[in-house]
């Protein structure tokens, strides 16, 4: 909540799932399983949302994968030109900037430019399985003719989403010459529960943990651009605002304050918890705010537009590929300021999307 205000909304357009397409029909497996908590429609959904994306904005960057080539130059630190096979690349992309699994090609010990680099780092690291007599999972990465040929990530049904199909992200059937599988595990985005509370300070904590909770880049740096103007990241900040008190890392008020320190202190017996508030923040209070305030708008008396006049979900918000939007979104439904300060937000925002998330 915002440290003035009690009310909520916001929203945003949710993207259509692009239907259709080529690729086998003929399914292989029976009884198709997902790599983890991570429920395969959303595994799926994403893809899809990219071959949506890249067919009606990426091809503005040029038909061939240039926009995807380019991040691998960046990603593998090695400039190869901007007209390479990108089949590898999407996959290695996809796996860092959209699923999170990854917080760089480096961690991963195994993500490559190449069909071959996946095969023999996948061998390496033992999540590498012949296609003959293993059970592909969705979200897997499909290898083929033995890493001298195609790759892409499985959904099912003898089928994969792939770059590079006709210079275009794309259905293809991941029977063709298939060899084997790479078994991912995918991060859960639902529970909003993360284990490792990683970082130097309480800012790069907040940035890891919703990295990890699935939320891109640019939806990240929109949460700590507003926490950075509410709190300056203090999970202990508790002082009177108004005729309320703000509490916590969101200066929360009321009755969401309350609940969030009654979460904080039975799970972890510290009120100030920075990891009971997240996990209530995301599991509990955003995606409560994002449902109930958004798909309208509402103006103060002093004339401030607050709440989203679009329809979304807290998941949906996640997936903002804008920074200035992003901040501006979460400060409308979920802080709600009377005197918003939205500059100030954006400007933190970026800082910390510069400082923490390479850009």
């Amino acid at each position: 909540m915002t440290k003035i205000v009690n009310i909520f909304l916001a929203g945003i357009i949710l993207f259509a799932v692009f239907a259709g397409g080529g690729g086998d029909k003929k399914s292989s497996d029976s009884s198709t399983t997902v790599s983890s908590d991570l429920e395969s429609s959303e595994i799926v959904k994403i893809l899809e949302e990219e071959i949506r994306w890249y067919a009606t904005t990426g091809v503005k960057e040029g038909e061939d994968g240039r926009y995807y080539c380019r991040w691998g130059n960046r990603a593998f630190k090695a400039n190869i030109g901007e007209n390479y096979a990108w089949c590898a690349t999407f996959v290695s992309y996809m796996l860092v900037e959209k699923f999170h699994v990854y917080k760089d090609v480096g961690s991963s010990k195994f993500l490559s430019r190449a069909v071959s680099g996946l095969m023999s780092g996948g061998k390496k690291l033992g999540i590498y399985y012949d296609a003959s007599g293993y059970t592909p999972q969705i979200g897997d990465i499909v290898i083929q003719k033995n890493g001298k040929s195609h790759t892409g990530i499985y959904i099912g049904k003898g089928r994969m989403i792939a770059g590079n199909t006709g210079n275009r992200v794309n259905y293809q059937s991941a029977n063709s010459g298939l060899s084997g599988y790479i078994h991912i595990n995918y991060r859960n985005v639902d529970t909003g529960v993360v284990k490792n509370m990683n970082g130097n300070d309480n800012a790069e904590k907040l940035w890891n943990y919703m990295i990890q909770c699935g939320f891109t880049k640019e939806a990240t740096a929109g949460i700590l651009g507003n926490a950075d103007g509410e709190t300056g990241f203090n999970p202990k900040y508790d002082v009177s605002v108004g005729a309320s008190r703000g509490y916590g890392i969101f200066c929360m008020t009321d009755q969401r304050a309350a609940a969030m320190r009654q979460y904080a202190s039975k799970k972890y017996g510290d009120q100030y918890s920075l990891q009971g508030q997240l996990e209530y923040f995301v599991t509990v209070d955003a995606p409560e705010q994002f449902k109930k305030y958004t798909g309208k708008t509402y103006r103060y008396s002093n004339g401030v537009l607050t709440w989203w006049p679009q329809k979304m979900s807290f998941k949906d918000y996640g997936r903002q590929k804008d920074i200035s939007k992003s901040t501006e979104i979460f400060m409308r439904v979920y802080e709600r300021p009377g005197i918003p300060h939205l500059d100030r937000r954006i400007a933190s925002a970026k800082k910390y999307f510069k400082k923490f998330g390479g850009g």
